[in-house]
């Protein structure tokens, strides 16, 4: 059993290693950043709860927010968050909380991300966007694999 702490902790450090390190966005990643803040501002002015983009595809503002803020969790947190309580604003320790409350129990919490529909079809808000050469997402992949080492 030792063994098998010590290789899952071995495992966990090129994970915990990269969580540290910033995520550098491309010039493509960048401006659909910038586009999303900027879509944001614009929903949250007219208080609407959905933007149309092209097509006719209408996409959440809330995961417009969410793709636009950066780090969402750990000390940014409380930066982004809006919850009201600042100590309570990091996702992963209530997420891990909310598993060994589970494991208390016997059972297994299963976490399926579903990607938000921006990151998963970027080009009808840029146009331009390639998602054959770049990741609309590349912080959401880091929050999982930060949530994956947490337990």
């Amino acid at each position: 059993m030792k063994l098998f702490r010590l290789s899952l902790f071995l495992c966990s450090i090129p994970v915990l290693l990269a969580a540290q390190m910033p995520v550098s966005l491309s010039e493509a990643q960048q401006k659909l950043r910038a586009e999303l803040a900027s879509k944001v501002q614009s929903s949250e002015k007219k208080n609407a709860a959905a933007c149309a983009e092209a097509d006719g595809w209408l996409f959440f503002a809330a995961e417009f927010r969410l793709l636009s803020l950066g780090r969402f969790w750990g000390d940014d947190a409380p930066k982004v968050s809006r919850s009201h309580k600042p100590d309570l604003a990091d996702p992963i320790p209530a997420i891990v909380d909310f598993q060994n409350q589970l494991k208390a129990r016997g059972i297994d919490l299963l976490v399926v991300p579903v990607p938000p529909k921006a990151a998963v079809y970027p080009e009808k808000i840029v146009p331009a966007f390639n998602v054959r050469n770049d990741d609309a997402a590349p912080l959401l992949h880091r929050f999982y694999g930060e949530l994956r080492a947490a337990g």
